[in-house]
């Protein structure tokens, strides 16, 4: 059977050039059946999974992941059949952008028990083409099966370094089709390349629905280019991507005459995108709905980048892909883990940079980071209690102050001892270098958060920490840049989301200082009032901005 449409979803592996042989780890293409179709449903591989030239000859890399699997047994009926078909050209990336691979080099993807039988190529120039069976379903209903990619050269010439991506979907005669999804090589990159390589290849392949002129956003543009050639696509995709956050501004899709009135709203909004020193990020920081189950989760990072030699501070949304400027506050909730009482952890906020493919994004004067540069922090007495953790039990009015039980934070390192320490007193905790900026200056690096219920961190000890809100203030530092923004995370702990949500709402005005030049020359004036209309999800204003005569609310969405 076939399905229609793009909805493409990451999956990395790398391909090494190191000449010292290690075990891969790999996340496999997971299959599901829901309703009688195939469904993808993995997550992106780019962390340290390195498949060095074990099967190569120095021309030719090889490697057998990512495999396939079903995400658990009896997901198929026995004797079920999974075959594949590619769907693109070869693409590659060599650090700066997509592009078709060079003339001469080729992916085959092949079984290697029958490799002259089952064997299919992309190149360049070549398009959609039928793979071969992968497996059938076993008894117990599951499959599990890796075949080769072989990445080479027609000439025999060494491969370029650089990413490679192929579309492909599975397909069976049992079942719909999958929903496409792109594999991505790593043919030599470094490893902050290779992942900007990855949200690179989001930008590029991952369509969104009603995105109908192609420019990455749903607006009035692509509604007038519908109206013009109805051929270009559905209008109720135009209306979910509009209601979903895809537009500059978000608002319901009303009947026809509150369509018109709609339509005014966004092409107001559309006009300030065209010139950046106008409302280039008006209201919506973006969904945490992802393309699919795309590769990277939908979470806000603090983004780093700079202008005029100085670090400057706002959030990266990577449900959007998309920069937020004039946000310094991150929100995160977390519980403590029955089977670890003693503790609760979280790994978000990370940290992210603009990466070069999104230049245009940043606001005038702005740069995007040094190359090769080391990435610190510190974290400093918050400026209200005088204490490097603050906490605030949920209860109106609210009230930061120090930890009730002596509750510590560790950031960063291991699960005890081995990150910076955080121990609710008046001393800034000296940080660490967790990363350094890629070739191009970009970066994404996710630490953890482990919040201790008291000081002596052994996390069967204790009830864990006491539920509330806990705040740390964190200095980022970068190597050769001046400036020390702060960054203000606020972590729930077995409360609401709307106690959070107060608590950014307090933080953002009692504490964050007004909005820099650049920020306003950003946001530009007058502010746009958000309307939160949308049918199943809430908006976490993270960051408020508040003007005599307007509010803008920066954020995500929260389900």
């Amino acid at each position: 059977m076939r399905s229609t449409g793009w909805k493409f979803l990451l999956l990395g592996v790398v391909v090494g050039l190191s000449t010292t042989p290690c075990i891969a780890q790999h996340v496999d293409v997971l299959l599901d059946a829901v309703d009688g179709r195939l469904t993808i449903v993995a997550p992106i591989n780019g962390a340290n999974a390195r498949e060095s030239d074990v099967f190569g000859d120095g021309s030719v890399y090889r490697t057998d992941d990512p495999g396939y699997a079903t995400v658990g047994f009896g997901t198929l009926a026995a004797g079920d059949e999974i075959f594949f078909d590619l769907l693109t050209p070869l693409y590659h990336w060599s650090g700066d952008n997509w592009a078709l691979a060079s003339d001469d080099t080729y992916l085959r993807f092949y079984d290697p028990t029958l490799p002259e039988v089952n064997s299919v190529v992309a190149t360049r120039t070549s398009g959609e083409a039928e793979g071969f069976l992968l497996q059938r379903a076993t008894v117990l209903g599951s499959i599990h099966v890796h075949n080769i990619f072989e990445l080479g050269s027609e000439t025999d010439s060494p491969v370029p370094v650089g990413a490679y991506a192929i579309g492909k979907r599975l397909t069976s005669p049992q079942y719909e089709d999958s929903e496409e999804f792109i594999i991505v090589l790593n043919n030599g990159l470094e490893e902050a390349t290779f992942d900007e390589s990855l949200l690179a290849a989001e930008l590029a392949f991952l369509p969104i629905a009603g995105d109908f002129d192609g420019d990455r956003d749903v607006d009035g543009h692509d509604f007038l280019t519908w109206q013009r050639d109805p051929a270009f696509g559905s209008l109720t995709d135009w209306q979910d991507g509009y209601a979903n956050g895809n537009a500059n501004a978000v608002v319901s899709v009303p009947e026809p005459v509150g369509l018109v009135i709609a339509m005014t709203t966004v092409l107001v909004a559309c006009c300030c995108r065209r010139h950046p020193r106008a409302i280039t990020f008006a209201v919506v920081v973006g969904a945490t709905t992802a393309h699919g189950a795309a590769s990277h989760a939908a979470h806000l990072d603090i983004m780093l980048y700079q202008a005029d030699g100085e670090l400057q501070l706002g959030g990266y949304d990577f449900g959007r892909l998309e920069p937020v400027f004039g946000i310094q506050v991150f929100q995160e909730s977390t519980n403590v883990n029955p089977a670890a009482p003693g503790v609760a952890r979280v790994n978000n906020p990370g940290w992210a940079a603009v990466p070069s493919v999104q230049l245009d994004r940043l606001p005038p004067g702005a740069e995007l980071l040094p190359a090769g540069a080391a990435v610190s922090f510190d974290i400093v007495p918050f400026a209200t209690t005088g204490t490097n953790l603050s906490y605030w039990n949920g209860s109106l009015p609210v009230s930061f102050d120090s930890p009730l039980a002596g509750e510590t934070v560790v950031y960063g390192g291991g699960l005890f001892d081995t990150g910076a320490v955080v121990d609710g007193t008046s001393s800034t905790v000296e940080g660490f270098e967790f990363t350094t900026t890629g070739p191009t200056g970009y970066l994404h690096s996710h630490q953890l958060f482990s919040i201790f219920g008291n000081s002596d961190r052994q996390t069967n000890s204790n009830d864990g920490p006491e539920p509330g809100v806990y705040l740390l203030e964190i200095v980022p530092r970068v190597a050769g840049l001046a400036g020390d923004p702060s960054a203000y995370v606020l972590i729930a702990v077995d409360v609401d989301d709307d106690v959070l949500t107060t608590a950014g709402d307090w933080v953002s005005s009692q504490v964050v200082p007004e909005p820099s030049s650049m920020v306003v020359a950003v946001l530009g004036l007058p502010l746009l009032r958000f309307v939160d209309t949308h049918p199943r999800q809430r908006y976490r204003a993270t960051h408020t901005i508040v003007s005599a005569r307007n509010r803008i609310y920066v954020g995500q969405w929260i389900a």
